[in-house]
């Protein structure tokens, strides 16, 4: 099986700051992201997943430029 790409990724400031990734497929909604997904300097970090969609919360949030990795590791529904 073939991991999931990301098409696209996005700050988003609303009530809370979170990073959006878009994957191309629905993600495994009970897999750990912790490890796969990562933001360069940063172990506070929470991900929600919404379908083909990861939002990446920080507890101190966000500012400036940001180099988020994905490892191959994540999964598709």
């Amino acid at each position: 099986m073939a991991s999931p790409t990301v098409g696209q990724a996005r700050a988003v400031q609303g009530k809370e700051q979170y990073v959006e990734l878009r994957f191309t497929d629905p993600l495994h909604p009970d897999q750990s992201l912790a490890g796969l997904i990562g933001i360069d300097e940063r172990d506070d970090l929470r991900f929600v997943i919404r379908g083909n969609l990861v939002e990446i919360y920080g507890t101190a949030g966000f500012s400036g430029e940001q180099t988020v990795r994905v490892a191959s590791g994540v999964r598709n529904a």
